[in-house]
């Protein structure tokens, strides 16, 4: 099986807080095997807990994306972002869709629910789909194994 391209990940920090209640405040008798169930109104603290680390992209890479060095290489890479409303494919301004052409991306104010069916994924279906996609992505009419194999042969006399 043909090695698929590699991922790389950024993580973005969203602190959260979550309450508890005050230990003993209830309202019923647990001896008869009752369920302890808060007062209506007790007191709540803020549960101190540190941030909530999750990724917010992906960048995927070619296969053979470390052997060679150039500029123009980065030219064949794939961001697998959140949008907000789903997990986009995107190269530049463009992002993938379901039938594997390039839409022009739109602000997520403008996503109609044809847009979104088309054009987001979940997290998961997202890499699968940037993997599959990005040794077969072509730039200038190259995929990245071909610009590579034409920089690597000396040009004709």
């Amino acid at each position: 099986m043909a090695q698929q391209g590699r991922l790389s990940a950024s993580v973005s920090a969203r602190p959260t807080t979550s309450k508890r209640r005050l230990p003993g405040a209830t309202n019923r008798d647990t001896s008869k095997g009752r369920r302890k169930s808060p007062v209506q109104g007790a007191a709540t603290t803020p549960e101190p807990v540190g941030p909530i680390y999750r990724v917010a992209s992906y960048t995927v890479y070619p296969s053979n994306f470390d052997e060679f060095e150039g500029a123009a290489k980065e030219q064949w890479c794939l961001s697998v972002v959140d949008a907000g409303n789903g997990w986009a494919i995107r190269r530049g301004d463009m992002c993938l869709n379901i039938a594997m052409q390039w839409e022009q991306e739109r602000a997520t104010v403008l996503c109609d629910g044809h847009f979104l069916r088309r054009c987001r994924y979940n997290e998961h279906a997202a890499l699968l789909r940037a993997r599959r996609v990005v040794d077969r992505l072509e730039v200038g009419g190259m995929t990245f194994d071909e610009y590579v194999s034409t920089l690597a042969t000396p040009p004709a006399d």
